[in-house]
């Protein structure tokens, strides 16, 4: 299953939080749970929104943008995946904070 997204949508993929630091402090989820925002990975972008002349405004983000968007924000789905199924979000532009530059990968050794 692909989605392609309409007008000013993202399709993004979150990046899931180590639970460790680089330290290797484990993390608890209320502290998890305080921040305001989460980081993604943008797939596929929509057309544009469409301003009050009829025009097509392009979108800012592009895919394979890392992005920082709002916590709580956009529509989850479900899809099917070669790996299986994965979770991604449907979410207007408007809710992106900011592209992200230089985000370090995180692995389970080696966290944020």
């Amino acid at each position: 299953m692909r989605i392609t997204p309409l007008y000013d949508n993202l399709v993004i993929r979150p990046r899931v939080n180590s639970p460790v630091t680089k330290s290797g402090f484990l993390i608890p989820d209320i502290a998890k749970a305080s921040n305001p925002f989460k980081f993604g990975e943008v797939l596929e972008v929509g057309t544009g929104r469409v301003n009050a002349e009829g025009k097509v405004v392009p979108l800012v983000c592009k895919a394979g943008n890392v992005v920082c968007y709002a916590k709580g924000a956009g529509t989850e789905i479900p899809m099917e995946h070669e790996n299986g199924e994965e979770v991604v979000l449907l979410l207007p532009e408007r809710y992106v904070m900011g592209i992200v530059h230089d985000l370090p990968t995180q692995t389970v050794i080696q966290g944020i």
